[in-house]
């Protein structure tokens, strides 16, 4: 028998007694009484709740072991077994507990699909990011295996950031799918991911973990504004909900590039050229990055199958630019993509109009 399950293992009652007695004084004092001799009947109430205590404690953890027993849910080998083979199987199901919110919290069918149906613009804004998520994983692990060694930053990509980007793409999927049933994702994604994985290799990181870190805050920018400004232009309670669910995701992404940033700035003394360097890389990188590549092919399956020439994708590309930044939040643009430079106030405030309309010039371009 286990020893939950022994009376043999419990105490005697002279023992309980003299452990009661010797308890009394601390008990007295504490009640503010000068006298610490037990009175018998104090003693007696003491003893007997005590020992109907452990009686009901005894009871319970005995019927608690048959149970156990009883379902095989302890010397189970076989249950052992799959709980560590469920670990690998817990990650791939996005760690659900850690999760800040969940695909099951969002209402998909009260979407007016009537009226979503035949806008374009959302199908490919909401496409294409859906694509760029759902790539995630293969970046993670280029990241994870550039930062080995760095227990903290690799247990946070691999536990929280890919976990959390993955989401975002199911979220965005699981849009398309309910409003535009007849397009055909899987196959669209796989021709974007296609391309994609060959622009997605370790040696296009930084050269440093510490100026990775800051194209990482870059590109945690460029998420953040990207929703923040789709949650701005439609009215579609859904789609207002899911971007602004990922746009705070992305804020806590960027805080925590941020502050793994400082960690290696200061051990690897970086200077404030590098991180210039890194963000005039990222900024040329623009019109080849993982997001071109999702609109060319979110552009290229939607128009698949209609009547007529499709439009040219610079035409398209244009337009979704010139309609995307009617809204876009370009001060939170240049206020996060100055933070790494570590400016004083007087300095960004200065900076921070010339780099604006540099941004503008080249986005939109």
């Amino acid at each position: 028998m286990h020893p939950i399950a022994d009376a043999e293992h419990s105490p005697s009652p002279e023992l309980v007694e003299h452990h009661l007695r010797q308890a009394w004084p601390a008990v007295a004092l504490a009640a503010g009484r000068a006298d610490a001799m037990c009175p018998e009947g104090a003693f007696q109430a003491l003893l007997f709740v005590r020992t109907r205590m452990v009686a009901m404690m005894r009871l319970i953890a005995r019927q608690l072991w048959l149970y156990l027993q009883q379902n095989r849910l302890i010397h189970d080998q076989k249950a052992t077994n799959l709980f560590h083979e469920g670990k690998m199987a817990m990650h791939s199901d996005q760690r659900a507990t850690d999760l800040r919110w969940h695909l099951e919290d969002i209402d998909f069918s009260s979407i007016d699909t009537a009226r979503m149906r035949m806008r374009d613009d959302i199908f490919l804004l909401v496409c294409s990011a859906s694509f760029v998520e759902s790539g995630a994983e293969t970046y993670a692990h280029n990241l994870a295996d550039y930062f080995t060694g760095d227990t903290e930053v690799g247990e946070w990509l691999n536990e929280h950031w890919k976990v959390e980007e993955l989401q975002h793409g199911r979220a965005l999927k699981t849009y398309v799918q309910h409003v535009w049933p007849e397009f055909d994702w899987d196959s669209a994604y796989g021709d974007f991911f296609a391309e994609y994985v060959k622009l997605c290799t370790c040696d296009e990181l930084e050269p440093t973990r510490g100026q990775e870190l800051v194209a990482r805050c870059i590109v945690e920018m460029g998420t953040t504004t990207y929703y923040q400004a789709i949650n701005a232009m439609f009215d579609e309670p859904v789609l207002r909900d899911i971007t602004w669910r990922i746009r705070t995701d992305e804020v806590l992404h960027y805080k925590h590039f941020y502050k793994y940033f400082l960690r290696y700035r200061q051990q690897e003394n970086l200077r404030r050229w590098h991180v210039i360097a890194t963000l005039w890389r990222r900024m040329a990188e623009l019109r080849k990055s993982d997001a071109d590549i999702a609109l060319r092919h979110a552009v290229a399956w939607r128009f698949r199958g209609r009547g007529g020439e499709a439009p040219a994708y610079a035409v398209i590309h244009k337009q979704v630019c010139e309609l995307m930044f009617k809204q876009y939040p370009m001060d939170m643009v240049v206020r996060m993509a100055l933070k790494p430079l570590q400016l004083n106030a007087r300095l960004q405030r200065w900076a921070e109009r010339p780099i604006a309309s540099l941004a503008r010039r080249v986005l939109l371009r």
